[in-house]
C-alpha cells in the first residue's frame, strides 16, 4: 500500500522529499534519484506479486534484496531509526520465499507439483 500512496501523491515529490536526505553522502546524485524512483515501482510490483501468488519466491527474493539496498542507503545518510523495521520486512519476505507454494497461489495452478509415480 505504501507504494500505491507514492504512485498517488506523485512519484516526482517522493523523489525530491527523499533526495535531500542523500544530499551530503558520499551516493551519487543521479544514482540515489534512479533508485529513489523505481521504489514505489518495486514495492507495488512485487507487494502485488506475492499477494496473488505469481512467481511469488521471485517476488519475496527481489524485495529482500531490494530491502537491503534500502537499508544500506538509510544507514549512509546516518537514519538508522527505519533499520529494524526494515529487517522484519527482509525477514518476512525470506520466510515467503522459503515456503512451498499452497493451492491458494497462482504459482501452484500453473506449476503444479510433481506427483509421484503411482505403483
Amino acid at each position: 500500500m505504501n507504494g500505491l500512496n507514492k504512485f498517488i501523491v506523485g512519484t516526482g515529490l517522493f523523489v525530491d522529499n527523499m533526495s535531500g536526505m542523500f544530499a551530503e553522502t558520499w551516493l551519487p546524485v543521479g544514482l540515489v534519484t534512479a533508485f529513489l524512483t523505481l521504489i514505489p515501482v518495486v514495492e507495488v510490483m512485487t507487494g502485488a506479486m506475492m499477494l496473488i501468488g505469481i512467481y511469488t519466491h521471485f517476488a519475496a527474493y527481489a524485495a529482500s534484496f531490494f530491502f537491503g539496498m534500502l537499508i544500506f542507503g538509510h544507514v549512509v545518510a546516518g537514519d538508522t531509526s527505519v533499520v529494524a523495521g526494515m529487517l522484519i520486512y527482509i525477514f518476512a519476505a525470506l520466510l515467503l520465499g522459503h515456503m512451498p507454494h499452497t493451492y491458494l497461489s497462482l504459482d501452484y495452478h500453473l506449476h503444479p507439483p510433481k506427483k509421484g509415480k503411482k505403483k
